[in-house]
């Protein structure tokens, strides 16, 4: 999927503009959003916990 692709829908359903983030690779402390939050991996993958439930 390519980055206009991901966006479009998201401004459709009232997103703000999206942010690029970049991060090296490791672990990133455990935090939470007081929103909700999609991202678009472009490289590499990312491994997720949430609500207890392992994802990738």
């Amino acid at each position: 999927m390519d980055r206009e692709t991901f966006i479009r829908p998201l401004t459709d359903e009232g997103f703000p503009d999206p942010l690029v983030v970049t991060r090296e690779a490791g672990v990133i402390e455990e935090h939470t959003h007081p929103f909700e939050a999609k991202g678009l991996i472009v490289a590499g993958e990312m491994h997720l916990r949430v609500g207890g439930e392992a994802r990738l």
